[in-house]
């Protein structure tokens, strides 16, 4: 869901330059668009660099490699990212911000086991610091928990009453909700004033979210999101998804320019080409095949979901799919690798599969009406 406003921006307020102005990690894009050069070029720091800085210094050199993984979803930025934090940790005590740096690193790799326990070890640290509440919070409404996400969503307002009530409604929209979840974020929308770009990002995200769950028209709401905060990539390829199962092409074109040096907007770019009957290069397409392979190298436990697309709608290869969202989903169960897998077992008619992930949603409680569609082979 939303993980990339909260950490980039307003946990950050806290974690300065010392002029109050916070990092922002969505500022850094790498300028190399070829995927496997970036990852064979992905600078290593010099451990010595790392020795008698500061915290702010190691903070913006954190920063800058989550950024570029944002940007690239690119693995060695995020190990680079992990190898700067603990280097600094070896000569100094755990704080209530380096917890937060190590749940954000664990929640990017989809381990949010161990982020649920570094956040738990902030919140003993200082109970009163919202942020670690409303990342907690996103990554219960994450891993297909909303109803658990509420209370969470509460604690953090007084970090951004606007961000907590986004993170409310997308909450409340997952148990069914959504009306009240909508009403709520538009009139806060109107109300409350000195808005940053990434409070009105993260709430007309929301409210994009939740409309597609209400079936009403969501293109406006992904389109203020993208204005404010143009580097949000969940919003981006969220909104290039919704344009793709509405066979808006020719939209979702606009929306991906300038942007396919990401791997998941990449794929999505080969497909919809496909669809288009526009020539793609082979050079494009091996490329993905090899990230994907590299990723894999560099980490086992790497995450499938955009593997399983590039099989499933590009390679005409439900089977391949299947295999790939669902082994994501048993090792990270997320509710958009459970679509994947009723997609595809669907229309493989697995039965098993459907019954598993069905019985699961049920269980969290989780809403999406997506769901629905897939199975009533509408989408």
């Amino acid at each position: 869901m939303i993980f990339s406003l909260m950490i980039n921006t307003s946990f950050t307020k806290s974690i300065s330059n010392g002029n109050n102005q916070p990092y922002l990690m969505n500022q850094f894009t790498p300028k190399d668009n070829d995927i496997i050069f970036t990852i064979k070029s992905v600078k290593k720091t010099d451990k010595n660099s790392i020795e008698n800085q500061s915290w702010e210094q190691a903070t913006l050199m954190i920063n800058e490699n989550l950024a570029s993984f944002q940007s690239t979803s690119l693995l060695p930025y995020l190990h680079q990212a992990e190898i700067i934090l603990n280097d600094w940790l070896k000569n100094s005590s755990p704080t209530y911000e380096t917890y937060l740096y190590q749940a954000r690193l664990a929640q990017m790799q989809h381990f949010f086991d161990s982020a649920l326990t570094q956040l738990d070890y902030a919140i003993a640290i200082n109970p009163e610091k919202p942020e670690a509440y409303l990342l907690k919070a996103y990554i219960k409404i994450n891993s297909g928990k909303p109803l658990e996400a509420i209370p969470l969503c509460k604690k953090s307002i007084h970090l951004s009453p606007l961000l907590s009530l986004s993170c409310l409604s997308t909450a409340q929209a997952r148990i069914g909700q959504e009306d009240t979840a909508y009403e709520q974020l538009q009139k806060a929308l109107v109300h409350f004033n000195n808005l940053t770009d990434i409070e009105k990002s993260e709430a007309y995200y929301s409210l994009a979210e939740i409309s597609i769950q209400k079936n009403i028209e969501s293109d406006a709401y992904f389109t203020a999101a993208l204005a404010h905060q143009p580097n949000n990539m969940n919003a981006r390829i969220r909104f290039i998804d919704a344009l793709i199962e509405k066979k808006e092409y020719a939209l979702s074109q606009t929306i991906i320019k300038d942007y396919d040096q990401h791997p998941a907007i990449k794929t999505r770019k080969l497909y919809i080409d496909k669809i288009l009957n526009k020539k793609t290069s082979h050079a494009s397409y091996q490329e993905m095949l090899e990230y994907f392979q590299t990723q894999s190298l560099i980490d086992q436990n790497y995450s499938s979901r955009e593997q399983a697309f590039f099989y499933f709608y590009i390679e005409n290869n439900p089977e391949l799919s299947l295999k790939a969202s669902y082994q994501n989903w048993k090792n990270h169960p997320e509710p958009e690798d459970a679509l994947m897998v009723i997609k595809c077992a669907v229309l493989l008619q697995d039965q098993q599969k459907i019954q598993e992930i069905m019985q699961w949603k049920n269980n969290s409680g989780y809403q999406d009406e997506r769901f629905n569609l897939i199975m009533n082979n509408q989408l």
